[in-house]
């Protein structure tokens, strides 16, 4: 689990897709192991992707680096 000082904003991801409105909040955590998520995830549900926010932001896509 990620440390923070408390003056970082938290980013908590999720699993979005673009079959379906609903997004599978994962939690916060690494990106890494979001990333991982989705790649377990994806190998079951087509159109699956990484979505992130900060704090109690909008739910934002994720882009690769």
């Amino acid at each position: 689990m990620e440390t923070t000082t408390g003056d970082e904003p938290r980013i908590e991801y999720g699993i979005a897709s673009t079959e379906h409105p609903d997004i599978e909040p994962l939690g916060h955590g690494s990106l890494r192991r979001a990333t991982a998520e989705l790649a377990d995830s994806s190998t079951v549900w087509p159109g699956v992707y990484l979505v992130q926010r900060h704090d109690r932001d909008p739910w934002q896509r994720v882009t690769p680096e």
